[in-house]
């Protein structure tokens, strides 16, 4: 069931791709906005988030800061476990969207994430990397705990290696294109909620995680074995199932397992089809793991 958030305010959105606005009304609309920091086009600015399984509907300014977006999901793919989501959500692995179940704690409604459904339609709300990084230090005023975020923005799809440095790097990295929702949903929202809520075990967690997966990247970067390109692809399948942590018990565990255990990603359905749409070869847990040790054995 969705947390029901407060839309009390939807005078606030501005929804150019409503059939009865046009470019010139959604204009007019946002130059009627307090805040004018919208400085573009509002249909581009709305059409360019779209992303696969729910497309942008709406644009608000963010009162703290940054902008919120507002995403419906597509009517074909209402239904979670229905043959055309699960086709697309295989079709678009690893970068999966999710369906229509999605909870964001008070806290993380505060910083601008939210989801309610009407009888007809199902609706995200998801903060840029302005409102978040403003959004989450207005929490730290009143938790003090809570470490100072690293967040970067990247443009289009990041390769192995740059998704991998930056989460050595940074606290999140959250796509501006085709992967906002799943970046917003699968790792920054859940990372934020393990900092905000356990915030020592989070930063123990990322110490240990970020100085294995940066000596391998160094490993990797210097390496001239025929399988460095699949090995790599390894290690980012690695990075970016560690930061979709569900929760910080989950993160933990990470840290205590081998790379070998956790390559055992590759029994699953997902990764197995990515691999055979990238390799046009067939791979399973073993397989990788003599991959991975033809370059870090």
């Amino acid at each position: 069931m969705s947390i029901e958030v407060d839309n009390k305010r939807d005078n606030d959105w501005l929804n150019p791709l409503e059939p009865a606005v046009d470019q010139g009304v959604a204009t007019a609309a946002l130059r009627a906005l307090k805040k004018p920091a919208l400085q573009a086009n509002p249909i581009d600015l709305v059409t360019k988030k779209h992303a696969v399984m729910w497309e942008c509907i709406g644009v608000k300014i963010n009162s703290a800061g940054g902008k919120i977006y507002r995403y419906r999901l597509k009517d074909e793919y209402r239904v979670f476990d229905s043959e055309a989501a699960t086709k697309k959500r295989l079709e678009i692995f690893p970068a999966q969207e999710p369906g229509d179940n999605i909870k964001f704690s008070k806290e993380l409604q505060r910083i601008g994430y939210g989801s309610f459904s009407n009888a007809s339609d199902v609706y995200l709300d998801l903060p840029d990397l302005e409102a978040i990084v403003a959004g989450y230090e207005k929490l730290r005023e009143t938790r003090p705990k809570c470490p100072p975020l690293r967040i970067i923005s990247g443009k289009g799809i990041a390769g192995h290696i740059e998704f991998s440095r930056a989460y050595t790097l940074y606290d999140i990295y959250l796509s501006v294109g085709i992967e906002f929702v799943h970046d917003s949903i699968y790792h920054a929202a859940r990372v934020l909620e393990m900092m905000i809520s356990h915030p020592e075990e989070y930063l123990s967690a990322k110490g240990k995680i970020a100085g294995s997966v940066e000596k391998h990247i160094g490993i990797l970067e210097l390496s001239q074995k025929d399988e460095t390109n699949q090995v790599t692809t390894l290690l980012g399948a690695f990075v970016d199932s560690i930061w979709a942590a569900h929760d910080i018990e989950d993160l933990a565990r990470s840290t205590e397992e081998t790379m070998e255990e956790m390559l055992d990603i590759w029994e699953g359905e997902g990764h197995q089809y990515y691999w055979m749409k990238t390799y046009n070869t067939p791979i399973d847990h073993q397989k990788a793991i003599d991959l991975w040790q033809t370059v870090f054995s």
